[in-house]
């Protein structure tokens, strides 16, 4: 391949075992660090593919832009619920985050994000 100005990755990770995504994650940093490397769009759900190298992110649901920005400012706990509406936890390491799932009780989630039919039925059983 010659030396693009632009890169358009669209989930390059899709598939990948862990070994292989790092491996491909590990290239795409050294081609952004290379001196004339290209602008990388990077599209993921996957915020932990998203390495030091990577500056700026947006967030996009629904075809909605929930923000946008430096990424440690775009990529917080709180835009990231309302994005995926599910409760995370972000934890940043080496410029790099890491996304979980807190562990909530399933009833306040579904509470929050089931229709009222639903919500109705986890309080009168206790489940979904």
């Amino acid at each position: 391949m010659s030396s693009p100005q632009l890169l358009i990755l669209d989930e390059p990770c899709n598939g990948l075992d862990i070994y292989s995504k790092e491996e491909l994650l590990t290239s795409i940093e050294d081609m952004t660090a290379a001196p004339n490397g290209p602008t990388i769009l990077y599209v993921t759900h996957h915020i932990e593919e998203i390495v030091s190298s990577i500056t700026h992110a947006m967030l996009i649901n629904s075809g909605k832009v929930m923000d946008k920005g430096e990424k440690r400012d775009v990529l917080t706990e709180s835009l990231l619920e309302e994005t995926f509406r599910v409760p995370v936890k972000v934890e940043w390491e080496n410029e790099r985050p890491w996304i979980r799932i807190k562990s909530p009780s399933a009833n306040s989630y579904f509470q929050i994000h089931a229709p009222s039919n639903v919500t109705k039925n986890i309080n009168e059983r206790g489940s979904p």
